[in-house]
């Protein structure tokens, strides 16, 4: 979603940040829509075209009504909705205030380094150890804290975050947003 241009307004910022929102709106709504059985004969009945490809949802929806395959998909799924809305606002903030030249003003901001190195973990899905040194962690926000041993080993636990933290984090990017000067 991060625009690649030389002026990047506060409007189209805002404009961007409010499509992520209302993005995992939608698929929060939908997986909620399909947790029922019974409405799963939508997704039956329905194929979808994207570039060129037919995406039929037969085989979703048979999987979907069996309930531990059901947990399981919809589960995977919030994750991705989650990596989604962990990375898509950092790199929309980050990619403002690069192009706007106020690049200090969100590192001055408490959430900025977790936010920057849970971005590029769910990114690339590990951590660049030629550009993390040990001593740069623990990084905390809130009561969420990433350390060292997580950096080296390439694997975060997410499950001990606090509940909501993806979403706290949005708000938190979206209020710095809302309080930077028109340009």
């Amino acid at each position: 979603m991060q625009v690649n241009m030389t002026e990047f307004s506060k409007n189209q910022l805002l404009e961007q940040l409010n499509d992520i929102f209302q993005i995992v709106t939608l698929v929060y709504a939908s997986i909620t829509y399909f947790y029922r059985d019974t409405d799963l004969r939508i997704l039956s009945e329905n194929n979808a075209m994207y570039h060129q490809r037919l995406f039929r949802f037969k085989d979703l929806a048979n999987e979907l009504r069996d309930e531990v395959t059901r947990t399981g998909k919809l589960q995977e799924f919030s994750w991705t909705v989650e990596k989604f809305l962990l990375r898509e606002p950092y790199g929309t903030i980050d990619e403002y205030c690069r192009i706007n030249k106020i690049q200090p003003d969100l590192e001055r901001q408490e959430w900025w380094d977790f936010a920057r190195k849970i971005r590029n973990y769910v990114t690339h899905n590990y951590f660049d150890l030629n550009q993390n040194k040990e001593e740069c962690f623990p990084v905390k926000w809130k009561n969420n804290e990433i350390t060292w041993n997580e950096v080296k080993n390439s694997s975060i636990d997410f499950s001990k975050f606090e509940k909501g933290m993806p979403m706290d984090l949005y708000e938190e990017i979206k209020q710095f947003a809302e309080s930077l000067p028109d340009n």
